[in-house]
């Protein structure tokens, strides 16, 4: 059975993350790439969402748990990216247009 996402998207996500990070930390992000990253988190999310929904019950103990164990560690990941980093580039952004 196929939920729309594998472990191959976690790595992904992850691997985004970074390179938007360390791009952002190098004063090299643009705002494109914050709103590029802010739709791969909504997009991320989406599918975490869904496989929220997912009927489970009809499979192993171990799977179940191991599942939720992804999608709860890669929902933590995604908070913590938007609130170490693209909330605060928003903020900043906020700030330069009042103070400009």
């Amino acid at each position: 059975m196929s939920f729309g996402f594998g472990p191959g998207d976690i790595v992904a996500l992850i691997t985004f993350s970074k390179k938007v990070y360390d791009a952002l930390e190098n004063e090299e992000g643009s705002q494109v790439q914050y709103r590029r990253a802010a739709k791969q988190c909504d997009a991320f999310t989406a599918v975490i969402n869904q496989v929220k929904k997912v009927d489970l019950s009809n499979f192993p103990t171990d799977f179940r748990r191991d599942l939720e164990e992804i999608y709860t560690n890669a929902a933590e990941h995604i908070t913590l990216f938007r609130k170490n980093t693209i909330d605060k580039y928003e903020k900043s952004q906020v700030f330069l247009l009042k103070n400009g």
